[in-house]
């Protein structure tokens, strides 16, 4: 996002050298962005900057106000802008202690007063520069990442308990889980949920892909089926995982076992409001044409 959509005269600095630059933030608008000339001065306070220890960059929305009132859109939308400073000027709270995920350290952070100017501001619609991965709305390329995790989270929990079956045996029958009747009939039911949500969030972000390319619009509907692959194939893999840590047995209990990260990964990552069960709701309102338009997902198709 940076990369193509911030300002010409702040590549040299964002992008010194040539060299990458490694970029965190949010997209919740949690912090105030006051115009001044030539730029904002920003502070607020964000969650779930994930990735944040390891950036050298900041992305991330604020509400824009002028002389400290919201500035608003002509349907009364608080106007809002992505700005991105450098992670000297950001304070970060050393606060991830969670249940998973706790690699993506995604600490809160916050800002006090930092001036950016508008070069390090970020425009889209359409945005200046790259392809059609830019001009695809946030929820697009979102979907993808968490839809791609969730399906390499369920996979690993998959193989995971397969692996074990032969020689992972009851303390009581001392029966394999491979002998189990109950056990053939849930991996195979579970794996055709697996299957299921993996060919319908495909089938669903090749389109969203596919009209992005032709720049064509997307329905409502269609977008809505986006949000709710995203949240389904979570879901699956949430039960994908439960089931192999539940037949993995007291093994699996261990910090060192495969399937208890699996496990509080995918619950945790189930948390995200990108995969909310708000997004059921989306779609079952865009299917009786009660469906509402936001940034997330751009703007109506021109008529």
């Amino acid at each position: 996002m940076v990369g193509g959509m911030i300002g010409e005269g702040a590549l040299p600095e964002v992008f010194k050298e040539g060299q990458t630059a490694f970029v965190a933030g949010s997209a919740a608008p949690s912090g105030l962005a006051e115009r001044v000339d030539g730029g904002y001065r920003v502070k607020g306070r964000w969650a779930f900057g994930s990735g944040i220890h390891h950036a050298n960059w900041i992305s991330t929305i604020a509400r824009v106000t002028r002389n400290g009132e919201p500035v608003r859109h002509s349907n009364g939308a608080p106007q809002v802008c992505n700005i991105c400073l450098p992670v000297k000027d950001v304070i970060i709270e050393d606060n991830w202690f969670s249940n998973g995920l706790c690699g993506t350290g995604s600490s809160h952070y916050r800002i006090e007063d930092a001036f950016v100017a508008d070069d390090f501001t970020l425009k889209g619609s359409p945005p200046p520069r790259g392809g059609a991965l830019f001009r695809m709305p946030i929820i697009g390329y979102v979907a993808a990442c968490h839809v791609g995790f969730a399906l390499g989270v369920a996979r690993r929990a998959m193989k995971e308990i397969i692996a074990i079956a032969d020689n992972k045996k009851r303390t009581l029958s001392g029966k394999a889980i491979a002998d189990r009747g109950a056990f053939h009939k849930e991996l195979g039911v579970i794996s055709c949920k697996l299957a299921g949500a993996r060919a319908y969030s495909f089938e669903i972000l090749n389109q969203v892909w596919e009209a992005t390319c032709k720049d064509e619009s997307l329905s409502l509907i269609k977008w809505g089926e986006c949000r709710a692959a995203t949240t389904y194939v979570t879901e699956v893999a949430a039960e994908v995982a439960s089931f192999a840590y539940r037949y993995g047995a007291g093994a699996a209990l261990y910090r060192s076992h495969p399937l208890q990260r699996c496990l509080r990964d995918i619950e945790t990552a189930a948390q995200h409001g990108v995969v909310s069960d708000e997004n059921y709701e989306s779609l079952g309102l865009a299917l009786i044409g009660k469906g509402q338009w936001d940034p997330m997902i751009g703007r109506p198709p021109a008529k």
